[in-house]
């Protein structure tokens, strides 16, 4: 890190964190985005019948709740027990890897309810779920960044984006 002349280090977690997070998370976009089209264009996705759901809230959650808790539960805790009982063998990261994305997929199957055939679930949990795990393991290593906030932002900038990009194709019609 460059000296400031200012006495401690300078603050640059944030725009690190900011720039990981974003990474993974565009990298997630362009990668699920072909897929979900793909399954919605071969008719393995339901139908969406459901309009009790509200809009705000379903955005909120998304954007803000989800990545705070879904990181918890589905990175956090995977990662530290596997790094806790097997940290350092050879076979480790991947075993992290099947315990975070595994109950990724499992969190995102709604079925018709939510709209998601379980091939969807799976798409955003294996594609989704190996973004935020390296985001969380390049967070992991760098210095002065938190690997479970830089994965909630990029969990929820991926959110924030698919509803950006969402909202925009219904304002041309195209959606």
């Amino acid at each position: 890190m460059q000296d400031t002349g200012v006495q401690g280090e300078p603050d640059v977690a944030f725009p690190v964190s900011g720039r990981i997070a974003f990474r993974y998370a565009l990298i997630g976009l362009l990668l699920s985005v072909p897929l979900h089209v793909l399954i919605d264009w071969t008719g393995w996705q339901p139908e969406h019948s459901d309009t009790d759901l509200n809009p705000v809230a379903l955005v909120l959650s998304a954007v803000l709740l989800a990545p705070i808790v879904e990181t918890f539960l589905n990175f956090w805790i995977p990662i530290w027990v596997v790094d806790k009982l097997f940290g350092g063998k050879v076979f480790a990261p991947g075993l992290a890897w099947i315990a975070c994305v595994v109950p990724f997929v499992w969190a995102h199957y709604g079925g018709a309810h939510f709209h998601r055939s379980f091939l969807t679930a799976l798409c955003t949990g294996v594609v989704g779920g190996t973004c935020l795990y390296l985001c969380y393991r390049r967070a992991e290593v760098t210095e002065g960044v938190s690997p479970f906030w830089t994965t909630a932002l990029c969990h929820g900038l991926f959110n924030g984006l698919v509803f950006l990009a969402a909202g925009l194709l219904m304002l041309l019609g195209v959606g």
